[in-house]
């Protein structure tokens, strides 16, 4: 078990994480549910929220030497203090996994390279390890009959026609080798005996998440006063905040033996909050709460970007009752109170200057499950 961060913050950070009421689900024994990609920014947060509703997790992630690896060391230091939980900084392999065949209860296969751009980058190495572990997550699964979670995308319907993306359409345009590479995720276990569900997630923000993305990316200009670089007009996305996210994942996980018994051994699920935001808001929300007046530049659209992402959620909403409805302007609210108390807190954890309004935050961070 791999634990270099010693706990160091007197406030408990564990407690930031949004707290659930007592669940009406009894967990009938400490199963372990496996969590591959436990670094990245929606494998922390299912890490919180399974861990806080009494499972046992065990947390796999390779921590690759990207340019985000500091916040995954952030992450990771905040995982390290949680109850029922442990860590293998290993890449996912059959041989690893092996390990846990006699008592793991599920798996979330989250684990791949994240980010359109830095998947085009490096395209070869990132289809290689992305398309590596699933195989290997499949194979385990069928070896020992356990049901999997996998993580898809979006960016799988790429320039369809239709003003909401349904998991019924067939006329998959994928414009990046990324997407590609999340289709070909999904035939893996398609093809497969495994009993998956494959979660297609709609552009995914939050506390906590990577420095790549467009928000965070913004959120770093406007509070250096730099003008905020925007790559194309009239882009338009389903902003999906992290703790519904989360909320949706525990949900299916919860109900999976009832969703296989009903729809069959293989079902994709989209999850996401069927509203679409201009990218133009969400700059001018994060000023709006960092007090400050953002200048947009415009640039030339990338051709691997996708100007237009609304996720139909009938299908979730109809499995669990639940879908996405945090409104854009509380989950950025939110993200930009964590960046403004909180990160500069977690970079220098031996400054106390920032003590009063961390406390603030944490104790305006409780949100229940549904």
């Amino acid at each position: 078990m791999f634990r270099p961060f010693k706990p160091f913050n007197p406030f408990k950070p564990k407690f930031i994480y949004t707290i659930c009421e007592k669940s009406d689900i009894k967990v009938e024994s400490m199963k372990r549910i496996l969590l591959t990609g436990a670094a990245g920014f929606i494998g922390f947060h299912l890490c919180h929220r399974l861990t806080g509703e009494g499972y046992r997790v065990t947390g796999i992630d390779a921590l690759l030497q990207t340019d985000d690896v500091w916040i995954k060391e952030i992450r990771l230091r905040n995982l390290s203090m949680l109850d029922n939980f442990e860590f293998y900084r290993e890449k996912v392999r059959l041989s690893l996994l092996e390990k846990f065949r006699s008592d793991t209860e599920c798996i979330i296969h989250l684990a791949a390279v994240s980010g359109i751009e830095r998947f085009e980058k490096e395209r070869k190495w990132a289809e290689k390890l992305t398309i590596e572990a699933a195989l290997a997550v499949e194979e385990f699964a069928r070896r020992y009959n356990i049901p999997v979670l996998f993580a898809s995308s979006s960016s799988v319907y790429g320039n369809i026609t239709g003003r909401r993306f349904s998991e019924q359409a067939v006329d998959l345009k994928p414009i990046s080798g990324y997407a590609k590479t999340k289709l070909l995720t999904e035939d893996i276990f398609r093809k497969s005996s495994v009993s998956s569900l494959g979660l297609r997630f709609f552009t995914v923000y939050g506390e906590y998440g990577r420095p790549d993305m467009s928000y965070f990316r913004f959120a770093d200009l406007i509070s250096k006063n730099r003008a905020v670089q925007i790559f194309g007009k009239g882009i338009k996305r389903d902003f999906t905040y992290i703790d519904d996210l989360s909320n949706s994942v525990l949900l299916l996980m919860r109900k999976r033996n009832e969703i296989f018994s009903k729809y069959g051994k293989n079902l994709i699920i989209n999850i996401g909050t069927g509203k679409t935001v201009p990218i133009e808001k969400i700059v001018h929300l994060i000023g709006r709460y960092l007090s400050k007046s953002p200048v947009i530049k415009y640039r030339r659209g990338k051709k691997y970007d996708l100007k237009y992402t609304c996720c139909d959620n009938r299908l979730l909403r109809r499995i669990t009752g639940y879908a996405p409805d945090t409104e854009i302007e509380e989950g950025i609210e939110r993200f930009v109170s964590w960046f403004r108390y909180v990160l500069p807190y977690e970079l220098d954890p031996a400054s106390h200057s920032r003590q009063e309004e961390y406390l603030f935050f944490v104790n305006s961070r409780y949100k229940s499950c549904p």
